[in-house]
């Protein structure tokens, strides 16, 4: 510890400028800095951010539950037969406003248009996309407002329908079709 200089000042690099009444004690580093008590040193430091690191790996690693009942459930099965269902009447929907001269979903060319009303067919790169993913509100599975098409096959699905991760949940930004 250090001894106060007889104009009151502590001496030592420091604690150059601490002013010190003639009744109180000099003080340490550490009593100027209270959080220098709490300070680690850099081992421990490097520790904590390597156990840290650590135990992201193993939490990351850990498999989410499925979101769906198992396959060859009677639960499981209501989904299914809920979501071809959806499908299917936004196919009919869809039928329906183009043979009514509208555009359905707007996703289709003049001449696909043509092609849908005398085949009645959609192009075969059509997936019926689910909005939000059936996985994720299966209650919504037979409606036809959470359906839309998406062109491209399995690859458009994947990047448009899920942003490149099936585990994506869908976040409408704003009033879902279906509300």
């Amino acid at each position: 510890m250090r001894k106060a200089a007889p104009n009151g000042k502590c001496t030592g690099r420091l604690l150059n400028n601490l002013s010190l009444d003639s009744n109180q004690t000099p003080h340490t580093a550490l009593d100027v800095i209270p959080s220098a008590r709490s300070l680690m040193s850099p081992l421990q430091a490097l520790r904590n951010v390597l156990g840290r690191m650590a135990r992201d790996a193993v939490i990351s690693n850990i498999r989410r539950p499925p979101r769906l009942p198992p396959k060859g459930t009677p639960e499981r099965a209501k989904i299914e037969a809920d979501r071809q269902r959806g499908s299917r009447k936004k196919k009919a929907n869809e039928l329906a406003e183009i043979d009514a001269g509208g555009k359905g979903s707007g996703v289709w060319t003049k001449k696909e248009l043509k092609e849908i009303k005398e085949t009645r067919e959609f192009p075969p790169d059509t997936i019926w996309h689910h909005e939000p993913t059936v996985a994720n509100r299966p209650d919504l599975a037979d409606n036809p407002l959470a359906v839309r098409p998406i062109r491209g096959g399995r690859k458009g699905h994947l990047q448009d329908g899920h942003g490149g991760n099936y585990q994506n949940p869908y976040d409408p930004g704003g009033k879902a079709p279906w509300e």
